[in-house]
């Protein structure tokens, strides 16, 4: 055809009379007659000078390219808390019109403000002369409480001898040490229909996270001060919230009284963040000498957990609360510090490997989003012939071969998740 698609083909074909040979830049034939296959990127004119006896003679003939469309698609934040908002921003070119469900607009570019109470994804396709392209992304809604909800009760956390205000006593994780932040570990006590909670420093819950219900967990506090307060809500299954829970913490009775010498793992790596922290080349001791809770991973794998923490956090361990996260990933737990665009591109790879939405109720699927996020490493014993099926899963998902840490914490997830493919 005279016009196509960018990266399509057209076939040219020539013939003449009364000559004996025919000649072209677009072909090494000299043949006075012809075809060629040729694919230009932009409109472009086809000449063919044929000669006899009598003189030469020209032809000339016009391909039309349509340049093919692109388009953009981004959400932010890609996460959010139900009830609040995100936007969604597109862009195209080579285009005549967009259209979305989510929006009325067919605009080529623009912006739309959505309010989902639920997760999910959001395409969008853009059409030109060219063809049509489709972009889609995902957002992560978390549940939070009161919006929609009015058969659940609202939710009042049993009190008891050990939780005299009704929710949370806290017992020392960590003496405060002037490098970092101490760590108290929280213990709550509620209903069986707890399945969420959100836990802040700040009466306004100022960039809290709400996540899967744990009876314990280890919190850091806000300074060193004496006197402190912790802030906690606890989520029913209808996503209705408590009221808020204020647990006040005088720091010198707990460490008095609770200090902790055991041998248990949160107590090791505690103290085993202050055994790296203190050394003149931390990165370098932790890789060659390892801790007690790490000596079972190997150098290689100890190197490895530091890479995916500087991958999921953008920066090399530096703090002790730095060494935290380290030491939890390599002892397979999740770590304190939570980045919101780590765990979307975790939700996104999720769905991209399985095929569908990550059921955050579902402890098995957030360990494989941590794994995937932040590189947890497993307890489990190392499985070769597990990891090598998981890289060719990676490859036939992403269509290429990994090369960073963030792709081999998605292998490893695939590996170890205990999810089924």
């Amino acid at each position: 055809p005279a016009t196509i698609n960018q990266g399509d083909s057209t076939t040219l074909t020539w013939s003449s009379t009364n000559s004996t040979s025919c000649s072209a830049s677009w072909t090494n034939s000299t043949a006075t007659s012809g075809t060629q296959v040729v694919s230009p990127v932009a409109n472009t004119d086809y000449t063919v000078t044929c000669t006899g006896a009598g003189g030469s003679d020209d032809a000339t003939a016009t391909v039309t390219v349509r340049p093919l469309p692109t388009a953009t698609l981004s959400i932010n934040p890609s996460i959010i808390n139900s009830g609040e908002s995100a936007t969604l921003t597109w862009s195209s070119t080579n285009t005549t019109d967009c259209s979305a469900s989510w929006t009325l607009s067919t605009a080529i570019f623009g912006s739309q403000s959505i309010s989902p109470t639920s997760s999910g994804d959001y395409s969008i396709t853009c059409n030109g002369a060219g063809g049509s392209i489709s972009k889609l992304v995902s957002l992560v809604v978390l549940p939070v409480g009161g919006s929609g909800v009015s058969s659940a009760p609202i939710i009042v956390p049993p009190q008891s001898t050990e939780n005299p205000q009704g929710g949370f006593r806290v017992t020392a994780s960590q003496l405060p040490v002037s490098s970092s932040l101490p760590l108290v570990k929280l213990k709550f006590s509620v209903g069986s229909d707890i399945n969420r909670i959100a836990i802040s420093n700040y009466p306004d819950f100022n960039n809290a996270n709400i996540e899967l219900y744990q009876p314990e967990i280890n919190w850091s506090l806000l300074n060193n001060n004496k006197f402190q307060k912790v802030y906690v809500k606890f989520y029913n299954k209808s996503g209705q919230s408590s009221e808020i829970i204020v647990g006040d913490i005088i720091l010198d009775d707990i460490i008095e009284s609770n200090s902790v010498q055991g041998t248990d793992i949160v107590s090791k790596i505690i103290n085993e963040k202050t055994e790296i922290f203190n050394q003149a080349n931390p990165e370098t001791y932790f890789i060659n000498n390892g801790t007690d809770s790490t000596l079972k991973l190997g150098s290689g794998e100890r190197a490895a957990a530091i890479s995916s923490y500087k991958e999921a956090y953008g920066i090399a361990p530096k703090t002790a609360a730095n060494w935290i996260d380290v030491l939890n990933i390599a002892n397979g737990r999740w770590p304190i510090t939570v980045i919101k665009t780590v765990e979307a591109r975790a939700y996104t790879n999720f769905k991209l490997v399985y095929g569908r939405n990550a059921d955050m109720k579902n402890s098995t699927d957030v360990n494989a989003l941590k794994m995937m996020g932040y590189g947890v490493r497993s307890t489990a014993a190392r499985n070769l012939s597990a990891e090598k099926n998981a890289a060719q899963t990676f490859i036939k998902t992403f269509g290429f071969s990994p090369s960073i840490a963030r792709h081999w914490n998605v292998i490893r997830a695939i590996a170890y998740s205990g999810l089924i493919k």
